[in-house]
C-alpha cells in the first residue's frame, strides 16, 4: 500500500512527546484544579515557615513565643511597645498578646509545628500500619483474613474520641507519678517532656488511626490480586513478596494517597481538641488549640484577638488540606483524566 504523499516520518523526539504516563496525566489533571494548586502552595509555605521559625526569630522578624512582655498583657493587634532586648526599642505585636504578654503571631508560627507534626506523623503511622495490616489480610485471605478483620471490627466498635481522651488522661497522670512507671516508663516520660508532650499524643492517635486505612487497603488488594497482571506474575514464578510490592502496591496507592491527604486535617483537629480540653502538649509549648482555649477562658467578647490569629491559621490550614485532598482525588481518578 502506497504511503500518503504528504506524510512525514515521526522522529524519535516527537515519538517521546506522544508517549504519556499515568503520573503525567495525573499532574496535568491536578493543575486544572486552581484551588488545589493554591492550597498546595499554601501548605508548602506553611511547612517552610514552621521549619525555619528559629531563623526568622534570630533575624528579629518574629519574637520568642514564650517571652513575657511586662505590662503588655492582652495588648490589641498592632500595638507597639519598648523592647530592651533589641537595638530597635520598638516592637509591634501584629496579632496582639495573650494574658502573659506573649506575642500571639509568634506563638501561631511556632504552634504550626505542633499541628503539622501531629498531622504528618499521625498520617504516616496510620498509613504504615494500616497498609501492612490490610495488605496481609487481603492477599492471604482465608482464616488469616477472617481473624484479622474480626479484630478490626472489634476496634471499630470502640468509641474513638472518648478512648483517645481516656488514654491521654492516663498518660497525663503517668507524668505526675513517674516513680510508678518503671525504667522504660520513666524513659518514655523524659522523651515526651523533651518533645513538649508530643510523644504521648503520637502514641494515642496511632492506636486507633490505622483501622480505616486497613479496611481500605484490604478491599483494594482483594480487587487487585485477581487481575491479569497478578496472574501473569504468578505464572512466571514470582514470589508473594514481589507480587505485593512490585505489582499490587503501586496499583492501589492512588486511593490510599487520597485518604492520607484527607486524614491530615483530621489528626490536626484531634490535637486541637485535646489541647482545647487541656490534654494536649505540655505548657509552655505553643499550640493552636491551647491558644483558642485561653481565648475561651478569657472571653471572646473582651479579647476577640485571642482567637482570631490561631482560629484563622487553623481554619485556613484545614481548608488547604481539604482542597488538596479533593485535587488529588480528581487527579488520581482515571475516569476524569483528559476531561
Amino acid at each position: 500500500m502506497a504511503a500518503a504523499p504528504n506524510a512525514k516520518p515521526i522522529t524519535l523526539s516527537e515519538e517521546r512527546e506522544v508517549v504519556r504516563t499515568p503520573l503525567r496525566d495525573a499532574w496535568d489533571q491536578f493543575k486544572r484544579n486552581k484551588l488545589a494548586v493554591i492550597s498546595g502552595i499554601f501548605i508548602i509555605l506553611l511547612i517552610v515557615v514552621s521549619l525555619t521559625a528559629d531563623v526568622w526569630r534570630s533575624l528579629g522578624t518574629i519574637d520568642d513565643p514564650n517571652f513575657q512582655h511586662r505590662g503588655s498583657s492582652y495588648a490589641d493587634p498592632m500595638t507597639c511597645t519598648t523592647d530592651l532586648r533589641r537595638m530597635n526599642p520598638s516592637w509591634c505585636f501584629m496579632a496582639g498578646t495573650d494574658g502573659l504578654g506573649r506575642d500571639l503571631f509568634s506563638r501561631v508560627v511556632y504552634g504550626s509545628r505542633v499541628s503539622l507534626a501531629v498531622g504528618f506523623v499521625g498520617t504516616i503511622t496510620s498509613m504504615t500500619f494500616g497498609v501492612v495490616y490490610g495488605v496481609i489480610a487481603g492477599f492471604y485471605g482465608g482464616r488469616i483474613d477472617n481473624l484479622m478483620m474480626r479484630f478490626v471490627d472489634f476496634m471499630y466498635a470502640l468509641p474513638g474520641l472518648p478512648l483517645i481522651i481516656l488514654f491521654r488522661t492516663f498518660f497525663k497522670e503517668l507524668e505526675n507519678y513517674p516513680e510508678q512507671a518503671g525504667d522504660f516508663g520513666r524513659w518514655l516520660i523524659q522523651v515526651n517532656r523533651n518533645m513538649g508532650g508530643l510523644l504521648f499524643i503520637f502514641i494515642v492517635i496511632g492506636l486507633l488511626s490505622w483501622i480505616g486505612v486497613a479496611r481500605l487497603a484490604r478491599g483494594q488488594v482483594l480487587s487487585a490480586k485477581n487481575k491479569e497482571y497478578v496472574e501473569s506474575a504468578r505464572a512466571i514464578g514470582a514470589r508473594n513478596r514481589r507480587i505485593i510490592f512490585i505489582h499490587i502496591l503501586p496499583n492501589i496507592m492512588g486511593p490510599l494517597i487520597v485518604v492520607a491527604a484527607a486524614s491530615i486535617p483530621g489528626f490536626m483537629f484531634t490535637e486541637a481538641a485535646l489541647s482545647y480540653l487541656g490534654l494536649g502538649v505540655n505548657p509552655p509549648t505553643p499550640s493552636w488549640g491551647d491558644m483558642i482555649n485561653e481565648a475561651q477562658v478569657r472571653g471572646f467578647a473582651s479579647a476577640q484577638h485571642l482567637v482570631i490569629a490561631p482560629g484563622l491559621a487553623f481554619s485556613l490550614t484545614l481548608l488547604a488540606f481539604n482542597y488538596l485532598g479533593d485535587g488529588l482525588r480528581d487527579a488520581l481518578d482515571p475516569s476524569l483524566r483528559g476531561s
